[in-house]
């Protein structure tokens, strides 16, 4: 009951920000009768597969030009998150931000070579189907457009919480360039150039390239997690030989090093002291005094959770002895390469046609240690290749009452990962009569048993889809226009998984592995349906259905002791189904886009009703075999009720002063609290957030002007993990008692929330050749996580089915923020100047 009314008060509290920020701002307007107001800018997006008016788009869309993500100090795709309602870029469970989720309204999926995401993500109008490793930095881009909700029928493949679509800048007729400069705390080091070339009238050519580097702030050894170099390079080459026809050709690569998952110990609650019952903290303690040191004493041990930016210094990968070594260093490496040919033709004055062909290569290797005690080991290596083509045709008939956006994609990826976990286990073990009194108070090991291998595999997906589209808007009258669309989808995948021996694996009797051979294709269709009416020029309004599905995925666990070739049979025979079917979401949004006051006040507000259907998610199911008692798989969860809203808005207060704002929140209500272990999602969505941003510039004689902007950004709580190995109340185990309710319910978490204040000042010379300028990023030195994650009694005791034995415990994790830094930047622009991002 409480938790309903915890929910209900999160609701209220979220609406209730958010039309406090609509009022305040409302307010300010009152000013506009004495002092002169700027116009706001117009901002133009292609959201519907073609060029419209943010305002006139009826679709719940939030964009960001260069200029703005300047003024919000915006350095990565993660920041874009932080200022976008129902946007969440956060860190996985254990792997932090080596593996990081793209959620939108509550939609998420995808990790490893096999799982798929509901978020799309796009390139310069090319799939890109992985996001392993460090954030994308937002390096010399045009701009960007989330757009929320169910997406296939326009973007096709696996949106179904929606797109984001990343726009470079184009090589164009200019010939101008720029160097910037930028220097701050944690050593950071920033060195971006751009040139824009025309060769001739028709051929134009542009090239960019960035150096970044900055230290970390997390110190593990003689690690420093956090930081990491990356180098960004562009090329692009563009004809235009008529007024109507562009192909553009483009090559762009980044390669990023990074230190790893930037993680710390919050809590380590083990009571009763050294009761820990033969699993990994009874290990560590076990190494610890077969060094000669003490024992772990009481809970939160001063040698585990140190400062709120400091890991232990010891390392167990490679021996026993509590030392550092660079066994346990973390890494989070990736590189990403695309070539792609973008051709614009203007058949005629009402059809045009755009090809989009893109070609990438996406590598990624990371190390990360789930325990965080130093005794793992656990490598991510993901690779995927993508072949990627488009067509496109628009027309506009019947004198404009018709607008027609049909076209074809084909899709195709090969992707793979591969690797071992590493392990030091010690040679305590589990006393099944459990607790104190049976002996386990104090260590009952003799030091370290070995390094343990698992999961030694080797995968690889090749995944194909085709889809075929049609988008029709009918101007019903100049105020009033519907629009149905539809996307006849089929997805094809093909696997080969294989499975070496290890110290949990046993292959088939005379052989070292067992490799099975599953395929499965799905079809299905997405559709919408809008009616948008135009109240006034300024006032729009919108309802709008629809429905889009993501694809089946692979979870499949190899039987020991069984050759490949029979398990394939009993795919074949439909006794094992190695697949996954896919999940749908459909979609019911009323949207409202509106400006006040002569287009100086712009307030957009969407409200959604998802129903979320089949749900992929990875869930623990009981396996008493294994050393914590569950393993981890993707299935069906049931279905999920999700609700909430989006609002964004402008103000231009004067002709040098303005104010944007925005507000979101999401609610969940999952049907199937057994399938899904719990009654939140995994990962969960952040419930509720704002964010207020305020610029001004101010003219002066001896310059340009300085610009000020000062920027909150706040993000509410979120649940990380809906609980646990439920199997009480949902189901039994022979033999064994029934659990009290929420017995396994100990590795649930809600993060805090948390806000963050960024600010910029920037000076630009009269002739607009250079500027410099001062920033500063989370001023108010905040000490926050951005992802959690909470371990419970399983890592810590060995198997004990029938509950006997040492009461919850649990370790908790915490991929942290960074800390507050302070910077410069300068900037000398070439020719006729140049915006740098």
């Amino acid at each position: 009951m409480s938790h309903v009314c915890n929910l209900g008060w999160r609701k209220r509290s979220a609406l209730s920000r958010a039309i406090a920020a609509a009022i305040a701002t409302s307010g300010v307007a009152a000013l506009w009768s004495s002092v002169q107001a700027q116009e706001l800018e117009e901002m133009i997006v292609t959201a519907e597969r073609r060029e419209q008016s943010l305002q006139q788009t009826p679709i719940s869309v939030a964009a960001f030009n260069a200029e703005t993500m300047e003024l919000k100090g915006v350095q990565t795709l993660e920041d874009i998150a932080t200022f976008t309602p129902n946007l969440d870029i956060k860190g996985s469970r254990f792997t932090g931000n080596v593996s990081p989720t793209y959620q939108i309204r509550g939609l998420s999926g995808g990790g490893g070579a096999a799982g798929e995401r509901a978020t799309a993500l796009y390139i310069d109008g090319v799939f890109m189907p992985r996001t392993t490793g460090p954030f994308m930095s937002m390096v010399d881009v045009e701009r960007i457009e989330v757009l929320r909700g169910p997406q296939g029928t326009l973007f096709g493949r696996n949106s179904t919480g929606g797109a984001i679509r990343v726009f470079t800048e184009q090589a164009g007729p200019e010939r101008k360039g720029y160097v910037r400069l930028a220097a701050g705390d944690y050593s950071r080091e920033d060195l971006t150039a751009m040139i824009n070339l025309p060769f001739s009238d028709h051929v134009f050519f542009r090239a960019q390239g960035a150096s970044l580097s900055q230290d970390g702030y997390v110190t593990r050894g003689t690690q420093e997690l956090g930081g990491g170099e990356e180098t960004v390079g562009r090329l692009q080459l563009a004809f235009e030989p008529s007024d109507n026809l562009r192909i553009s050709l483009g090559y762009s690569t980044a390669d990023t090093e990074s230190d790893g998952n930037p993680q710390d110990i919050e809590t380590f609650d083990m009571n009763p002291n050294l009761s820990f019952e033969g699993q990994r903290a009874d290990w560590v303690s076990d190494f610890i005094e077969a060094a000669g040191g003490a024992p772990l004493g009481a809970d939160n041990d001063s040698r585990i959770v140190l400062d709120d930016f400091t890991l232990p210094g010891w390392c167990f990968v490679d021996d026993g002895n509590p030392d550092w070594d660079p066994a346990c260093e973390q890494s989070n490496d990736s590189e990403y390469d695309q070539f792609d040919v973008n051709v614009q033709w203007q058949i005629s004055e009402n059809w045009s046609l755009t090809s989009i062909t893109g070609l990438s290569d996406f590598s990624s290797t990371g190390l990360t240690d789930s325990v965080l005690l130093n005794t793992r080991a656990e490598p991510s290596n993901v690779d995927s290749d993508v072949t990627y083509q488009e067509v496109q045709v628009n027309a506009t008939l019947a004198g404009g009452r018709l607008e027609l956006v049909t076209g074809l994609s084909y899709f195709q990826e090969d992707s793979s990962s591969f690797g071992a976990l590493l392990e030091r286990r010690g040679t305590s073990v589990y006393n099944a009569a459990g607790g104190v009194a049976a002996g386990n108070a104090v260590a009952v090991g003799s030091g370290p048993n070995g390094l343990f291998i698992t999961g030694n595999t080797k995968f690889q997906q090749d995944a194909t889809s085709y889809g075929l589209f049609a988008n029709l808007t009918w101007n019903i009258t100049e105020r009033l226009a519907l629009t149905p669309g539809v996307r006849l989808s089929r997805d094809e995948k093909k696997i080969v998984d294989t499975e070496f021996a290890s110290n949990d694996f046993v292959p088939a009797p005379g052989t070292v592995s067992t490799t099975v051979t599953p395929s499965r294709d799905w079809e299905d269709t997405d559709y919408r349906l809008t009616l948008a009416y135009e109240i006034t020029d300024r006032h729009m309004v919108y309802a709008t259905s629809s429905k889009a599905f993501r694809a089946g995925a692979y979870s499949y666990a190899i039987a020991d002791n069984i050759t490949g070739a029979a398990q394939d049979a009993a795919f074949a025979s439909g006794v094992t189904n190695p697949f996954v079917d896919p999940e749908s979401v459909q979609n019911a949004e009323i949207g409202m886009r509106t400006e006040w006051f002569d287009r100086r006040l712009r307030i957009n507000l969407t409200y959604f009703d998802m129903k979320y259907s089949d749900r992929q998610a990875p869930v623990q199911v009981l396996d008493p075999s294994t050393p914590v008692g569950f393993r981890i798989v993707i299935q069906n969860t049931g279905d999920v009720d999700l609700d909430g809203f989006e609002l964004e808005g402008q103000v231009g207060v004067t002709d040098n002063f303005g104010i944007d704002f925005s507000a979101g929140m999401v609610d969940s209500k999952v049907a199937d609290v057994c399938a899904n272990n719990g009654d939140f999602l995994f990962p969960g969505p952040v419930e509720d957030s704002y964010a207020l941003g305020a610029h001004w510039a101010v003219p002066m004689q001896s310059g340009r002007g300085l610009t000020f902007a000062l920027n909150y950004a706040w993000t509410g709580k979120q649940q990380t993990h809906p609980g646990g190995t439920a199997y009480s109340p949902c189901f039994t185990v022979t033999g064994l008692p029934n659990p009290a309710p929420g017995f396994f319910f100990d590795s649930r978490y809600e993060l805090p929330d948390y806000g963050l204040l960024s600010g910029l000042a920037k000076y630009t010379a009269s002739d607009g050749k250079w500027s410099v300028g001062l920033f500063g990023n989370n001023l108010t030195d905040e000490v926050y996580a951005s992802y959690a994650s909470r371990a419970g009694g399983g890592f810590w005791d060995g198997v004990n089915m029938a509950g006997v034995g040492a009461p919850l415990r649990s370790m908790r994790g915490v991929t942290r923020g960074r800390p507050r830094e302070f910077g410069l930047t300068f900037q000398y622009n070439f020719g006729s100047g140049g915006a740098a991002r």
